[in-house]
Formats: structure tokens, sequence, C-alpha cells
């Protein structure tokens, strides 16, 4: 295949498969591994692509975590250079075409976990920098919510859905329908289901929820909201409940419920509890979703973070390749 050709089918392919839900786009269950050199790589968020020519000349796309996942387990974009020696190990494409979400990659016989989480999930040993940093510092911890919590699992879901949502979904095209291949970011309850961190901020009359994944930011009023209309993170209305914060959230204009195409109706309400342990090292979290359109009935989130001390919120700047 000439250069030209290449490059086109890389932005073709990448701009397709990119950004939404793994197991939409990639087969979780047939795991191969290929082998090639390294033609080019494209670092950014949401996912690093890498573009890899075989030794029968076919071009693949490499699909991998984010710049973010990536530099928390302790690799930058020195990682690899054109021209590398390199196989790759991950799920296919579902569509044949020649592209990968890839979970680990293998050079100069050392195995690189390039999708942390995916990686995990198949018993690789991932690094963490921060936690092993924070290993290393002794503070005392604020006792309150206001600071920044790490996450290293996704939510544990219960969702009930009626005919009518997986009628939808089987509409759904993730290769046109999805927002996020225009870097349009998930509104709620969605956006809460990422492994990044998120921070608390404290407000008189609000909080402030800061989402590292998308650059997002949640206003969760403490009274009655000033000034403000329905958007895709809803109106969220915040209460202390002891030491819990309790939020209630309705007004979201967000379409979507997932990232797989289930549609969220208009009648929607997510109640939220944040609740800290009693030494303030980890934040409980459950949400219940009333979605009465599309479930038979409440959707119920639950997970965790923790606290880890030299975490931060790092820029995430979704960025698309033209």
């Amino acid at each position: 295949m000439h250069r030209f050709q290449a490059i086109i089918l890389f932005c073709m392919i990448a701009s397709a498969h990119a950004h939404h839900a793994i197991d939409v786009a990639y087969d979780r269950s047939n795991l191969i591994e290929i082998h090639g050199t390294i033609i080019s790589t494209f670092w950014r968020n949401p996912h690093v692509v890498f573009e890899l020519e075989t030794e029968n000349n076919e071009i693949w796309i490499i699909e991998s975590g984010s710049i973010n996942s990536l530099n928390r387990a302790g690799f930058t974009n020195e990682l690899l250079a054109n021209g590398d020696s390199v196989s790759f190990f991950g799920a296919p494409a579902r569509n044949g075409d020649h592209a990968m979400a890839a979970f680990t990659l293998v050079i100069d016989d050392q195995t690189v976990p390039i999708w942390p989480q995916r990686a995990i999930e198949i018993g690789v040993n991932v690094r963490d920098l921060a936690r092993e940093e924070s290993n290393r510092v002794s503070s005392d911890i604020a006792k309150n919510i206001f600071k920044v919590w790490s996450r290293s699992q996704r939510l544990t879901k219960d969702i009930f859905f009626n005919p009518s949502a997986l009628s939808s979904r089987e509409a759904w095209d993730p290769l046109i329908d999805d927002p996020a291949l225009d870097c349009i970011p998930p509104g709620m309850p969605s956006m809460m289901d990422n492994p990044y961190p998120i921070a608390f901020f404290e407000g008189e009359q609000f909080l402030t929820l800061r989402l590292e994944e998308w650059d997002a930011e949640r206003i969760i009023w403490l009274q009655e909201p000033v000034a403000i209309t329905s958007n895709i993170h809803g109106i969220s209305r915040g209460q202390w409940v002891a030491n819990n914060l309790v939020v209630t959230t309705t007004n979201i204009t967000y379409p979507f419920f997932d990232d797989l195409g289930t549609p969220l109706g208009s009648d929607v309400r997510v109640i939220e509890s944040f609740r800290p342990s009693s030494d303030y090292t980890t934040l409980y979290y459950q949400a219940v979703i009333y979605n009465p359109e599309y479930f038979t009935e409440p959707a119920v989130f639950t997970g965790q973070w923790e606290y880890v001390e030299t975490e931060s919120i790092k820029p995430f700047e979704c960025t698309l390749r033209n």
C-alpha cells in the first residue's frame, strides 16, 4: 500500500473506532496478537493510537488507553518510536477492519500495559505512580470530601432495560451515532462511570464536582438554583445527611443513558450518595437512576474512590484527528 493511502486509511479507521465503548467496536472474546513495525503514533485523549505495518504489509490501527492513564502507569510519548518492532495483544475489530484495542505490547522482550484498565483485567501488573508516591508520604488526612479521589475500578451496575430500550440500542450505529466521535462529552448519569479521578470543591451556594475525564464540571446546588437551565448534566441539588452528600439530579438533556446507544427518557431522576469512610480514605458511591420510559425498575450504580494524597486532576483535552 502506498504511504498516502495508508495515511488516509489511518485517519478513517481511527476516527471510526476511537472514543466509544470498547465492546461495541472490538471483540474481547477473541483476543489476538499481531507483530509489526510502528509507522506513526497519535498521542491524544481519549485514546492513544498507533499505526502498525505487519510483515505482510498490512496496515493496522492500534487503539490503546488515554494519555492520562498511560502517564499514571509510567509511560510517556517516548514509549515507542517509528521503526520499532513490537507485538500488540488485544481485541480485534468486530467488523473485520485491521484495527485493535490493544491491552499490552511487547518491545525488547518487555511487556508494557498500554491500556492499563484492560491489562489489569487479564492479569497484568500495572503500576500507579501516584499511589506509589503516596505510600512514601505521611500527613494528616482532611476529615471532609473536599479533595481529589482516585478510582481503581469501574462502577458495578444493575440495570433493568425494557423492550423499547433494547430495540433502540439495536438501531444504534457506534460509527455514526456516538457523540464522542466528535469529542462531545457524555452527560449524566454515564459521565460518573469512568476510571479517572474526581475532586469536590466547597462553596456557599453550591459545590463543584470536577471530573478529569472530558474536563467535566458539575454544579451541585445547596440552595435553590440561580438562573440555570437544563443541560446534559441536569440540575443537581445536594444536601448533607450527617457526613453523607446526597444529590438529586433532574432536567437532564443528554439523549443517552450509556455509550451503547440506550436512550435516556425525558423524565429521569438520579439520586446519588457520596459517603466517606470513618477515616476519610474511601468515598463510597451509589446512584439510583429512575428512567421509567426505558427501565422496568430503577438502575443502581455502586462503587468507590480512594484518597491518594499525591493524585491530581490532569487536563484531558480530547482531540480529534483531522
